[in-house]
């Protein structure tokens, strides 16, 4: 009897003690059941969120491919460009030297004819100082005599007081003379240097350079250098 009436008690006494162990194990459970879904939307949200992520991703890659391609593009089109450029200034620089060559060539002839021309008179001159006078008809001839006994166009001038002679124009008499007293010109010869040119014929009048050539303008006389020497005379 005294035994039936513990066993009573022992289990009026663990009977509250177990409903309270259900309420937490159940309210554990619940609360496990609301963190698995929480944790299921996180995981969704994440995976949403890295699908956008994964196309900015890509959006992003392809627009900088783009803007390489563009890049590069451009870094050729300008290379090209440049390359272009240079080119027309080589070619503009060489129609420039060309031009210049040209005219230089143009002044040099120009100087040249103008000193054949200075030439000209001079060359007169010396011819008509140097050949005699050549009567018409090939010789001389006896010219009929006048009725005072001189020759026909001469002069019957009677002689002035004193006897003497008239005398011919000073004129005529000194063209020789003059035309024997002028220096004889300067003898220039090929591979003469400078210094030896200017020292026989003194400065120049205009010195010109074509390349590697040298010339000196002088008022009948043109001088050519190659390399520091004469190489021409005109």
């Amino acid at each position: 009897m005294k035994r039936s009436l513990l066993l009573a008690l022992c289990f009026l006494a663990l009977s509250p003690l177990g409903f309270g162990v259900d309420k937490e194990v159940l309210q554990i459970k619940e609360n496990v059941a609301l963190l698995q879904g929480m944790m299921r939307d996180l995981q969704r949200s994440f995976d949403e969120k890295m699908a956008v992520m994964q196309t900015l991703m890509g959006q992003s890659n392809e627009k900088i491919n783009q803007a390489s391609q563009s890049n590069s593009q451009l870094s050729s089109g300008l290379a090209e460009l440049q390359r272009s450029v240079q080119g027309s200034n080589a070619n503009a620089a060489q129609k420039v030297d060309n031009l210049n060559r040209q005219m230089q060539g143009l002044q040099l002839s120009l100087d040249e004819l103008r000193m054949r021309l200075d030439r000209i008179p001079e060359q007169v001159l010396k011819l008509q100082s140097t050949s005699p006078a050549i009567p018409a008809g090939g010789g001389e001839r006896s010219s009929p005599a006048g009725p005072s006994g001189f020759p026909a166009g001469s002069s019957t001038t009677s002689p002035p007081p004193g006897g003497a002679l008239s005398q011919p124009a000073p004129e005529m008499q000194q063209m020789p003379q003059e035309a024997s007293a002028q220096p004889a010109p300067t003898t220039i010869e090929l591979g003469q240097t400078k210094d030896q040119v200017v020292a026989g014929l003194g400065p120049p009048v205009k010195m010109l350079k074509l390349g590697n050539k040298d010339i000196y303008v002088y008022e009948n006389l043109k001088v050519t250098f190659l390399d520091g020497k004469v190489s021409d005379v005109q």
